[in-house]
């Protein structure tokens, strides 16, 4: 888990995360106007306080570009794909319709 606080986020794809995870983006703090760019699906989106985000960081490329008014707090919530190598657990898969 990361804070991140008033940090412009360039373009990138998470790494250390394996395809099928999840992470979860909680933006808070007040009067902020940032957007979360998808920038593989070419998409922007307000990204204003309250907001969660939930996306496969290493699939799509995001980036948070500079805001113009606020100040802003992201909660970052992921997991490593080497934790369960280390624990030995299998990774989870997408979820499809067939599994609901």
């Amino acid at each position: 888990m990361d804070v991140i606080v008033n940090r412009v986020t360039p373009k990138h794809c998470d790494g250390g995360s394996a395809i099928t995870f999840y992470d979860n983006l909680l933006s808070l703090e007040q009067g902020h106007d940032a957007k979360l760019h998808l920038d593989d699906l070419e998409a922007e989106f307000d990204y204003l306080p309250g907001s969660g985000v939930w996306l496969t960081g290493r699939g799509l490329s995001h980036s948070v570009p500079l805001w113009t008014k606020g100040e802003r707090v992201v909660i970052a919530h992921y997991a490593k794909d080497d934790m369960h190598d280390h624990l030995g657990i299998p990774r989870p898969s997408l979820p499809t319709q067939a599994g609901w």
